[in-house]
């Protein structure tokens, strides 16, 4: 049957609205764009993994919304969609520290029927005033390259990454000095822990800066979750026909327990999430505290680098455990690289490690309220927790 919009002429903006999506025009949306981001999983299991973490606490209270861009004469008829979640950021700057929020803007996608008629960046400008409204920036990672949402306001940042490719399907952790795994219980303590630690370097550090503005989005437990239990639900799904040993001797559903790791004397973690589509462990992020927490004597930059190989070894036996050929970091500085580098001349052996920059995909895009400009901004810990 002919689409009963497009007679002769191509749809314009006149005949377009834009407006939040209620459920059926959400449902609608989804298994539109699920054509696409489904996989690993099917057009149904992706539905309900959106539904299901739609309720997460990240979600909760209006804080995820769902737009449509619809055919003015028919809400069902679906252009193009996004969503908009409102997250705690921390700004810092010219004498000033600021607890606020900002906006993650996610899932842009427009109906292929309906593509190179600007009907996504009419969509985009409309959620701008939105946006504006409501926070003080807002960010985006870019799959489309760099120019697109550039071309929009959001401007590009730096996208330095290290992947660590795995020779095997067995990685053995030497020595006695190893990390301990962590797994959703002990995530509450230690996101607090990483929030105030942050908030203390951006009110007494950041905040005397005079040349820069520097924004980090928070590293909350509601954030770190919120990917964990995307992770929890599509690991279900996948694997649910296999079964694994219980401590009890008894065969039970595979599930993911080590969410993460924690170095033996407890300075330094690290989170990180199963990324089946890509058979890649994502480092979400790194903690490295100043002060050292039992001793409270200051932890050198070589104590730093020997808990980043200890971390790092503790994600490659994850990695290799499940099957998974990368472990991925993000935004590596100065001394976690040097520590990536100390790792891989340990195990030359068992890993490659490659430093790029991402030209194509996930590309760091920040835009200020009402398109202020970023030239002297700095993205703080731009690690993968942030994205959505």
């Amino acid at each position: 049957m002919a689409d009963p919009f497009i007679v002769n002429q191509p749809i314009t903006t006149q005949d377009v609205v834009f407006a939040r999506a209620d459920e059926t025009a959400r449902k609608l949306a989804w298994r539109l764009n699920g054509e696409v981001w489904a996989s690993p999983l099917d057009i149904d299991d992706y539905m309900e993994g959106k539904a299901a973490v739609s309720t997460h606490a990240l979600a909760k209270d209006d804080r995820c919304i769902y737009w449509i861009l619809a055919h003015k004469h028919d809400g069902t008829h679906i252009i193009a969609s996004c969503e908009s979640i409102k997250k705690n950021i921390f700004i810092a700057g010219s004498e000033n520290f600021i607890e606020t929020t900002g906006f993650a803007i996610a899932s842009v996608y427009t109906n292929p029927k309906y593509r190179r008629l600007g009907m996504a960046a009419f969509m985009l400008r409309k959620l701008q005033e939105f946006v504006d409204a409501e926070s003080s920036c807002s960010a985006l990672y870019s799959d489309i390259g760099r120019s697109y949402y550039a071309a929009l306001g959001w401007d590009v940042f730096p996208s330095d990454q290290a992947i660590i490719h795995l020779h095997q399907d067995h990685f053995e952790i030497p020595g006695t000095a190893t990390a301990r795994y962590i797994g959703m219980d002990d995530l509450p303590e230690l996101c607090a822990k990483d929030v105030n630690t942050l908030r203390a370097r951006f009110a007494k550090t950041f905040a005397h800066d005079k040349a820069k503005t520097h924004v980090a989005f928070v590293p909350d437990h509601a954030q770190i979750s919120w990917q964990l239990e995307r992770e929890t639900f599509v690991t279900q799904r996948i694997f649910s026909g296999e079964r694994g040993l219980g401590g009890d001797g008894d065969k039970k559903p595979r599930e993911i327990v080590n969410r993460g790791a924690i170095s033996h004397c407890g300075r330094s973690w690290v989170y990180w999430v199963h990324y089946w589509r890509e058979k890649t462990l994502k480092i979400m992020r790194f903690v490295q505290l100043d002060i050292h927490p039992q001793t409270g004597e200051t932890v050198t930059d070589d104590q730093k680098i020997w808990d980043v190989i200890e971390l790092l070894q503790a994600a490659a036996a994850e990695g290799a455990a499940w099957g998974l050929k990368k472990v991925l970091v993000w935004s590596p500085d100065e001394l976690l690289t040097k520590g990536i580098k100390r790792f891989h001349d340990f195990h030359e052996n068992e890993v490659d490690v490659v430093f790029d920059e991402r030209t194509e995909t996930s590309i760091p895009s920040l835009r200020w309220k009402g398109g202020a400009s970023s030239a002297d901004t700095v993205w703080e810990e731009n690690y993968y927790y942030a994205w959505s």
